[in-house]
């Protein structure tokens, strides 16, 4: 469309030089710092994945230590949509020493717990794919209910949780809402972004939007007394199915889709929409089967992923150390 987006990109452009590929490295070289100073270390388990600024890591690892295994695990929700996962086959061998100069780092292992993520994998990674499941699904039964008191009992609690980089799309949603004092409403951030969404969330009080935010309870104790989870991103929403809670991602024609058009989780398109749902959610359940979601998003939910886990790294370790 011949448009001029010179002042747009050349800002990032810059960033991407002078902060963030400065800061992927020297995380990367402490991480080879570390290393180089303990003969002991085998593994390095980690759930960077190929997110911005971490896969250096792989090979400063590596370069500390040839007998260093990296395994990478699945961290969350994996989809073709989020541009990190899609990566070029010519771009990766299954060879170390080619690694760092003519191809992109990568692990020797990817721990995985779904097969949407095995498909996008087998693309372009070369090297060994495993499916152990999602370790922390294991610790259901583990998780501690809190005895906290997060609003009016007899009002429906609404947990909000946006990712990394989601809080404006859903604030611009809640902003909108007039009758939040209809509802216990809970924020609960991503942990590696909590304060930048708190502040963000926090704007919401000029609107008369009232929630609460506990930031010692983890999302995942506040899932547990929750009606409903607003999420747009975030893998939570799925969380929420598997414990047959209400769902539902905001989504914005302003913002790209980072997960897949054809998952099950409900999408909302626009406010109309939202406020018709937050009415009428309790009445209209979900009739999909429990089953459905496990079937799209996971490998197995047999509370059995940590032994899949020891298992294959003891496999690894008598294999190669």
């Amino acid at each position: 469309n011949k448009k001029d987006c010179y002042n747009v990109l050349y800002p990032y452009f810059l960033n991407s030089f002078s902060v963030s590929t400065q800061r992927s490295l020297i995380f990367s070289k402490a991480l080879n710092n570390f290393c180089k100073g303990n003969d002991k270390l085998n593994f390095f388990i980690n759930y960077l994945e190929f997110n911005p600024g971490f896969v250096a890591s792989n090979y400063f690892v590596r370069k500390s230590s040839p007998k260093i295994k990296v395994i990478s695990l699945q961290h969350a929700y994996a989809s073709k949509n989020m541009l990190f996962y899609n990566n070029y086959s010519k771009d990766f061998t299954k060879l170390n020493k080619y690694e760092g100069k003519k191809y992109c780092p990568s692990p020797d292992y990817y721990f995985i717990f779904s097969q949407n993520l095995k498909n996008l994998l087998n693309n372009y990674y070369k090297k060994k794919v495993i499916f152990t499941g999602l370790l922390r699904i294991d610790l259901g039964n583990k998780i501690k209910k809190d005895k906290v008191f997060i609003g009016n009992k007899k009002k429906l609690n609404i947990l909000i949780a946006p990712s990394i980089g989601d809080e404006y799309l859903i604030s611009d949603y809640l902003k909108k809402i007039k009758n939040s004092y209809d509802y216990n409403f809970i924020l609960s951030p991503h942990p590696t972004n909590y304060d930048t969404s708190l502040i963000k969330f926090k704007e919401l009080k000029e609107t008369n939007f009232e929630f609460n935010s506990f930031r010692n309870i983890s999302t995942q104790n506040l899932l547990i007394k929750s009606d409903l989870v607003i999420c747009s991103l975030s893998s939570i929403a799925v969380d929420a199915k598997i414990l047959s809670k209400d769902a539902i991602r905001l989504v914005s024609s302003n913002h790209p889709y980072y997960f897949e058009i054809n998952e099950p989780i409900k999408v909302i398109k626009s406010y109309k929409s939202f406020s018709t749902y937050l009415k009428n959610f309790k009445k209209e359940k979900d009739k999909t089967s429990r089953n459905k979601y496990i079937d799209f998003y996971y490998y197995k939910l047999d509370k059995k992923s940590y032994k899949r886990f020891w298992n294959n790294l003891k496999n690894i370790k008598n294999d190669y150390i």
